[in-house]
C-alpha cells in the first residue's frame, strides 16, 4: 500500500479522531490513521482511511512515509504520545500536536512543530492547510524536528544502552 501526499495520525489509545475529522473532513487531502480497535472511532470521513491493530513495524512505515504526522491526544494522562512523537521526530517529520503537557517538552511550537488546543478543530484544519501548502515550512520543521531528537535523546538512549550493558557483565 504506498500512499503518497498523506497526513498520519496514530497511536495505541487517547487520541481525539473526532477533532481531526472535523479538522480534515473537507480538506482536499488524505489521512491515514493507524489505532487499537480499542479506540471508538465512528463516521469516518471518506479522505480518511483507517487501520487496526497493525504491526509496529506497518506503523512506522506508514508514519514514515506521510508528509504530516499528527499527534493528536485528548485527555491529559500520565503516558501517551511520547513514543509516537519520538519516532515522528527520529523519522524527520513535520508535527502538529495537542497542546498537552505530556508530549510539549519533546518538541517545540513553530520550530519542531506546530501546536494546537485540544478540541479546536479550527486551528488544526488551519495548521493542516499550512504545512500542506508550505513545502518551505514543512521541511524546515522536519530538519528542526529530527535535531531536536538526535541532539537531545539519541545520545541519552546510548548511554541507557551503554549502562545497561556495563550493569549485566
Amino acid at each position: 500500500m504506498p500512499f503518497k501526499n498523506y497526513i498520519f495520525a496514530g497511536g495505541f489509545t487517547n487520541r481525539d479522531y473526532e477533532t481531526l475529522f472535523k479538522a480534515g473532513k473537507d480538506l482536499p487531502y488524505k489521512f491515514v490513521i493507524i489505532c487499537s480497535a480499542l479506540n471508538n472511532i465512528y463516521d469516518i470521513p471518506e479522505n480518511f482511511t483507517v487501520y487496526y491493530d497493525t504491526s509496529s513495524v506497518y506503523f512506522n512505515y506508514v508514519m514514515k512515509n506521510a508528509d504530516i504526522v499528527v499527534i493528536n491526544l485528548k485527555d491529559i494522562v500520565g503516558s501517551s504520545g511520547q513514543m509516537a512523537i519520538l519516532t515522528a521526530m527520529a523519522f524527520g517529520k513535520a508535527i502538529i500536536y495537542t497542546d498537552n503537557p505530556t508530549i510539549n517538552h519533546y518538541v517545540s511550537d513553530n520550530l519542531s512543530g506546530l501546536m494546537y488546543e485540544s478540541g479546536n478543530h479550527e486551528i488544526l484544519k488551519s495548521h493542516l492547510k499550512k504545512l500542506m501548502g508550505n513545502q518551505v515550512l514543512r521541511e524546515n520543521l522536519s530538519k528542526s524536528a529530527y535535531h531536536q531528537y538526535k541532539d537531545n535523546y539519541i545520545k541519552h538512549i546510548e548511554w541507557e544502552e551503554i549502562s545497561h550493558f556495563i550493569s549485566q557483565n
